[in-house]
């Protein structure tokens, strides 16, 4: 039984050589596996531990953290058999080599949204831009934790101009690449259209 992982994607760098470079990447390759495979069960815990420590640094900014080869020391680690004395210390480090990559995916997931946020913020921004430069007075604000939700206020908003901005433009497309959910748009006489832009 090999060490135990939980089911995730390999992150891998393909490239596209020459067919004189496959050759030699082939013959490294073969190098690599058969020097792979003649480690012992305590050189590949050896060459995990390794892979887990090298660069590992944990900073402030989830971002800057350098979580150490974790690929290069899953594949040693599953190259561990369960007779192997260091098959017990093998199934900690990849508890280990788990829960790095979870963190990993977890910062990066965090950056994402709020690189998000921040375009949603700039839309909006450069869309008070737009409508001052055709001379509409509006006042645009964001709601919710991610700032999915616009709203824009102005007196000149009437249904019909609003529908045609909604079925004949890409404006809600746009809008729904960003992230937003849901738009709406009122005037000064309490008219109020608000559309989901949930896909």
């Amino acid at each position: 039984m090999k060490i135990p992982f939980a089911n995730e994607d390999e992150c891998t760098n393909d490239q596209f050589l020459p067919p004189e470079q496959d050759l030699i990447k082939d013959s490294v390759n073969k190098q690599i596996r058969k020097s792979f495979q003649s480690l012992s069960s305590a050189e590949h815990l050896e060459e995990a531990k390794n892979a887990l420590q090298d660069g590992y640094c944990i900073d402030a900014d989830p971002m800057k953290t350098v979580w150490g080869r974790l690929n290069d020391a899953k594949r040693h680690l599953m190259a561990i058999g369960p007779q192997a004395p260091q098959y017990d210390t093998a199934k900690g480090l990849a508890d280990e080599v788990v829960l790095r990559k979870k963190k990993m995916r977890d910062a990066y997931a965090v950056a994402v949204n709020q690189y998000m946020v921040n375009q949603r913020k700039t839309l909006a921004n450069e869309l008070d831009q737009y409508f001052v430069s055709k001379g509409i007075c509006v006042e645009i604000d964001l709601d919710g934790a991610d700032k999915t939700s616009l709203k824009i206020s102005s007196a000149v908003f009437r249904i019909r101009s609003i529908n045609r901005v909604a079925d004949e433009t890409a404006f809600f497309s746009h809008l729904r690449r960003a992230g937003f959910t849901s738009i709406s748009f009122d005037n000064s006489v309490g008219e109020v259209k608000s559309y989901k832009l949930e896909s």
